[in-house]
């Protein structure tokens, strides 16, 4: 047995054979079946096979929606108003974990992330902790397929957004294992 086993309940039990000096204990031991969600976080902002191209509002003209993706000069705004609405692809219920902005050259200093499902509800409204831009507290959940992800910003002295990037961590294709673990010993 390895030593570094769970504990592992044991039912002993006596096994008799017609020769008197003989006797065996047998010892079957059994783990519980576990199920465990196998999901590898990936970047949804680059990957339009999960997140659609993102609807920028108070947007500079002539704004990309890559502009938003992590490792680009980011958007800039011309109203402190400014939002973005990321619509989650068709058949996908992701997993969110991080949603942020990776870009330390902007000048919003607060985010606020709202799941908007298609039914109108809105099963998430988390805002991050000044100056930090990231929300990380997400339920571990799926969100329903057909949501959008809303993002607003909060800048100091209520200037529009500047430098926006966005970086939306997630499991976006989640998948289960089943593991049985059964031991039998006999001594």
């Amino acid at each position: 047995m390895n030593s570094t086993a769970p504990p592992i309940s044991t039912t002993p039990s006596t096994i008799s054979t017609p020769s008197a000096s003989s006797t065996a204990t047998a010892f079957t031991t059994s783990l519980p079946i576990t199920t465990a969600l196998l999901c590898p976080l990936k970047e949804g902002m680059t990957n339009p096979q999960y997140l659609d191209s993102p609807q920028i509002t108070g947007a500079q003209l002539g704004t990309s929606p890559s502009s938003l993706n992590p490792g680009s000069p980011g958007v800039n705004f011309k109203e402190p108003a400014g939002m973005v609405l990321i619509p989650i692809a068709a058949g996908i219920s992701p997993i969110l974990t991080k949603i942020s902005i990776p870009n330390q050259q902007t000048n919003v200093i607060q985010i606020t992330v709202t799941v908007i499902t298609s039914t109108g509800d809105t099963p998430v409204n988390l805002v991050s902790s000044q100056p930090i831009n990231t929300v990380d507290s997400f339920p571990i959940t799926p969100i329903p397929a057909g949501s959008l992800i809303m993002i607003t910003f909060v800048t100091a002295g209520n200037q529009p957004p500047e430098n926006v990037t966005l970086s939306v961590i997630g499991c976006y294709e989640p998948s289960t294992a089943t593991t049985i673990v059964t031991t039998e010993v006999t001594q």
